[in-house]
């Protein structure tokens, strides 16, 4: 009889047991898609407050932002706290996948510029690293992606807001002083130096006309898009940019 209870135990033991295991994982699941879920619409809140915001800036309605990005009015305060919360977000959003897209170019820039005194660079190297830097910067103004990151960053540099504040502690200010650190190389100056820091939105403007002014590049030049054939002339253009930076050293360097 001991026995017979012990085997009775034991099964109801191992169908409780399975059970709870079961359940803990259903509630696992479940949990894993609600994730996935608040991930996929705070994705698609992302996306629609770049091209929202963008188009009409931060005054643009609460609704618009939660029809553009299929969703119920009550996700933007859920997911980001407020509309205001979601116009920082999509600040900070559009700051994080352009350093991810010429963060490469900056990070070896930066490793070759904080090398120990004595080991520094040579302007060759130099115009290399500034090089590779504008074309990561080319690379994205003619990827699709970046229409509406342009517009938003184009509308908080006419009328700056506080996501001006994530934008340049985000991605400009980084890739300016990397700039300006280069150039200075290149010229013998002062990174500090105003006149040598002018050179790094000069150069920065020429690569971001391929976005700001795309209709009038592809008109004027006679192109219908910019592909491969289209991206190395713009590739030969930045070089040629870089090396009109190391002639003028050169002849100040002669003039001296």
């Amino acid at each position: 009889m001991r026995h017979v209870d012990q085997c009775f135990n034991q099964s109801i033991d191992f169908f409780l047991h399975r059970h709870h295991v079961t359940a803990m994982s259903k509630a696992s699941k479940e949990g894993a898609r609600r994730q996935e879920r608040g991930e996929a619409t705070r994705r698609r809140l992302l996306e629609a407050a770049i091209d929202v915001f963008g188009d009409q800036g931060p005054e643009a309605a609460t609704r618009t932002l939660a029809n553009r990005a299929g969703v119920n009015l009550a996700a933007i305060p859920y997911h980001f706290g407020s509309k205001q919360g979601l116009y920082l977000a999509a600040a900070e959003h559009i700051a994080s996948e352009i350093g991810t897209r010429i963060g490469p170019a900056l990070d070896q820039a930066r490793q070759a510029i904080d090398q120990p005194e004595g080991r520094g660079l040579d302007k060759g190297a130099a115009s290399a690293l500034l090089t590779g830097v504008l074309e990561a910067f080319a690379r994205m103004m003619v990827d699709p992606v970046s229409a509406g990151f342009a517009r938003f960053i184009i509308r908080e540099q006419m009328e700056p807001t506080a996501a001006f504040e994530r934008l340049h502690a985000g991605f400009i200010g980084r890739t300016f002083n990397t700039l300006a650190k280069l150039i200075a190389v290149i010229r013998d100056g002062d990174p500090e130096d105003p006149a040598i820091r002018l050179l790094a939105p000069r150069l920065i403007g020429q690569v971001m006309v391929l976005r700001a002014a795309r209709a009038t590049v592809l008109r004027e030049l006679r192109w219908d898009d910019i592909g491969d054939e289209e991206f190395e002339m713009i590739r030969n253009a930045i070089r040629e940019n870089v090396e009109t930076l190391e002639r003028g050293a050169k002849s100040a360097g002669d003039g001296a």
